[in-house]
C-alpha cells in the first residue's frame, strides 16, 4: 500500500535531476552543453567571422556548434543560414558543381528544419524557408518528386500562416498546383479549390491594405489568375457548362455561386442571367452592402428601376457606419429617380448624400443643378422672370458644386435686363422659384444681354 508514495518520490527525484541538468547547461536561454568553454569559444569564432564575412573560417566552429550543441540558441541557425547561403552563392558564381550546389541548398533547408525542431516558431520559419525552396527545387529535373515536395510544403506554409502568408509563397503554392495538374495528380475541381483558398486570402489582404501594398496584392491576384488559366480554361462557357445546374437548382451551394461570380467577372460576361442569379444566391447566404450594390446595378442596366432601388436600399442598411458606402448608394438612387423623371425624389436623395459624405457634395449639388436646369419647360410661366427662375436656381447649385462650365451654361439662360426692367424687378432682388422647385434665389441678368 506504500507504492504510491514511492512512485511520487521517484518522480520528484527525476524532475529535480532534469531541472538541475537544464539549469546546469543553460544560462538565460543559452544552452552551452557538456563543454561550455569550448562552445563559447566556437560561438565567438563563428559569429566574429560571419560579421567579417569570413565565411570559410566561420564554417568549422559553426558546424561544431550545430553538431554538439544543437539547442544552444536559435542564433546558430540564423548564422548558419547566412553562412551556407553565402557559400552557395559563391559556388554558383564559381565552379558551380551541381552536386555541391544541391548539397549546400539541402544544408540551408535542413538548418530551417532543425531550428523548428529545437525552437519552434514553425509558421515564421517555414515561411522564410518557402521563399528559398522554389528556387532550390524547380530545376532538379532528376528528382521526379520535387513538385510533390513543393506542393506539400507550400500548402503546409499556407495552413500555418493563413492570411499572413506572403505573396511569394502564395504564388509558389499556385505554381505547384499548376504543375501537379499537368502531371494529372490533381483534378480540375481540386485545382479550383486551391485557387479559391488562395484568392480569398489575397482578397482579405487587398481589403486591409492601402497604396503600394494594395497594388502589390492586386498584382499577385493577376499572377494567380494567369497561372489558373494554364491549368483550367475558365470562361463563361465553362460557367454555363459546369455550374449552371447548381446555381439554378441548388442556391445553397455558396461555393459554386462565389466561383461563378469571380469567373464571370474575369471573362466579362456579367450580362449573363446566371451572374445575377449567382449574386442573389450568394447574397441570401452572405449579405453585404457591396454585393447588394452589385445586384442593384445589374437591375439598373436592365432598366428595372424599382428592383434596382430596392437592392440599393438593402445595401444602405447593411453599410452600417460606413457613411461613404451609404452616400455612394444613395447617390445612385438619386440618379435613378432623375432618369425616371422623379425630380423631387431625386433632390431629396441628393441632399441625403451631402449630409452623409461631404466628399460627394460636389456631385450631389451638380445633380440638383441638373434637375433645376432641365425643368425649364415644366416650370414655364407667362412672367419671363419667373419662367427663368429655374436657371438662376440651377446656377446656385452649380456654384456650390464648383462646376464653372455648367455655371456659364446656366448664366446664358438668365433673364434679360429688358425683361427685368419691364416687369418691375431689380438685379439682386430675392425671387421665389415656383413649380416643384420651391426655393429662393436672386435675380441676375444674363451676361450676353449687353444692357
Amino acid at each position: 500500500m506504500k507504492t504510491y508514495p514511492l512512485i511520487m518520490s521517484l518522480l520528484f527525484f527525476l524532475v529535480a535531476q532534469v531541472s538541475f541538468a537544464q539549469s546546469d547547461d543553460c544560462e538565460n536561454g543559452w544552452c552551452w552543453g557538456a563543454d561550455p568553454g569550448t562552445a563559447k569559444e566556437k560561438y565567438a569564432l563563428a559569429s566574429d567571422n560571419i560579421k567579417m564575412k569570413a565565411y570559410d573560417a566561420a564554417k568549422e566552429p559553426l558546424d561544431w556548434l550545430l553538431e554538439n550543441t544543437p539547442n544552444l540558441n536559435k542564433s546558430i541557425y540564423i548564422h548558419g543560414v547566412s553562412l551556407y547561403s553565402e557559400l552557395l552563392e559563391k559556388e554558383e558564381k564559381g565552379a558551380n558543381d551541381p552536386a555541391k550546389v544541391v548539397a549546400l541548398q539541402d544544408k540551408v533547408l535542413d538548418l530551417y528544419e532543425t531550428r523548428i525542431k529545437y525552437f519552434g516558431e514553425e509558421a515564421d520559419v517555414r515561411a522564410r524557408m518557402g521563399k528559398l525552396l522554389y528556387f532550390y527545387m524547380k530545376d532538379r529535373k532528376d528528382d521526379p518528386e520535387r513538385w510533390d515536395t513543393m506542393m506539400k510544403e507550400y500548402y503546409h506554409i499556407f495552413e500555418l500562416n493563413g492570411v499572413e502568408t506572403s505573396r511569394s509563397n502564395l504564388t509558389f503554392l499556385m505554381l505547384a498546383v499548376v504543375n501537379q495538374k499537368a502531371k494529372k495528380k490533381l483534378t480540375e475541381e481540386e485545382v479550383l479549390d486551391y485557387y479559391d483558398q488562395i484568392s480569398e486570402t489575397i482578397e482579405k489582404n487587398i481589403a486591409k491594405s492601402k497604396g503600394e501594398s494594395q497594388n502589390a496584392w492586386k498584382d499577385c491576384q493577376d499572377k494567380i489568375d494567369g497561372l489558373l488559366s494554364k491549368a483550367v480554361t475558365i470562361d463563361c462557357a465553362f460557367v454555363r457548362e459546369k455550374m449552371a445546374d447548381k446555381i439554378q437548382n441548388n442556391p445553397e451551394d455558396v461555393k459554386t455561386s462565389k466561383r461563378a461570380i469571380k469567373y464571370m467577372l474575369n471573362d466579362k460576361c456579367t450580362d449573363d442571367p446566371l451572374f445575377l442569379l449567382a449574386a442573389e444566391n450568394l447574397y441570401n447566404a452572405e449579405p453585404t452592402a457591396g454585393l447588394a450594390g452589385t445586384i442593384s446595378k445589374k437591375y439598373q442596366i436592365e432598366k428595372d428601376y424599382e428592383k434596382a432601388i430596392e437592392w440599393k436600399r438593402k445595401g444602405i442598411e447593411l453599410a452600417g457606419d460606413d457613411k461613404t458606402k451609404q452616400a455612394e448608394l444613395t447617390f445612385e438612387i438619386a440618379q435613378i429617380y432623375s432618369v425616371q423623371g422623379k425630380k423631387s425624389s431625386s433632390r431629396t436623395e441628393a441632399y441625403k448624400v451631402i449630409e452623409l459624405d461631404p466628399a460627394k457634395a460636389g456631385e450631389a449639388y451638380e445633380l440638383i443643378g441638373d434637375l433645376y436646369y432641365t425643368s425649364g419647360k415644366d416650370c414655364a410661366d407667362a412672367d419671363p422672370i419667373k419662367s427663368r427662375a429655374v436657371y438662376l436656381a440651377a446656377f446656385d447649385m452649380y456654384q456650390k458644386a464648383g462646376n464653372s462650365t455648367k455655371m456659364a451654361k446656366a448664366r446664358e439662360q438668365f433673364p434679360s435686363m429688358t425683361d427685368i426692367f419691364t416687369y418691375g424687378r431689380k438685379e439682386g432682388e430675392s425671387l421665389s422659384v415656383g413649380c416643384w422647385v420651391g426655393v429662393s434665389t436672386t435675380i441676375r441678368k444674363r451676361p450676353s444681354d449687353g444692357k
